[in-house]
């Protein structure tokens, strides 16, 4: 029990700070939000579609105890597409704080 609050413990933080990165891209960058969602969503494609024949040609796998236990399909966990969105979202804020900062 004590396992399974800390995978959607996990998971809940990460849609968290996926949403705050959001905010903030999108609050600084309005006007190119279609821009933005482009990006995000042709890097999720790219690397999930890696992700896949990577899985395939088993050449790497998820450990079932170290994950939610939920699987979009075949072996392939929600936490990934967490984690390409959270790490294309955090480039494009940190891309932009030091256009604007830097």
């Amino acid at each position: 029990m004590q396992n399974l609050l800390h995978h959607w413990l996990y998971i809940v933080s990460v849609c968290t700070m996926l949403i705050g990165l959001s905010f903030y891209l999108l609050s600084v960058q309005k006007q190119k939000f279609m821009r933005i969602v482009i990006i995000v969503g042709l890097n999720i494609c790219f690397f999930t579609l890696w992700d896949i024949w990577g899985i395939s040609q088993s050449i790497w796998f998820s450990n079932p105890d170290k994950l939610s236990g939920l699987f979009l399909f075949y072996q392939y966990p929600i936490e990934e597409l967490f984690f390409l969105a959270s790490s294309t979202t955090f480039a494009l804020s940190l891309y932009s704080f030091l256009q604007k900062h830097g």
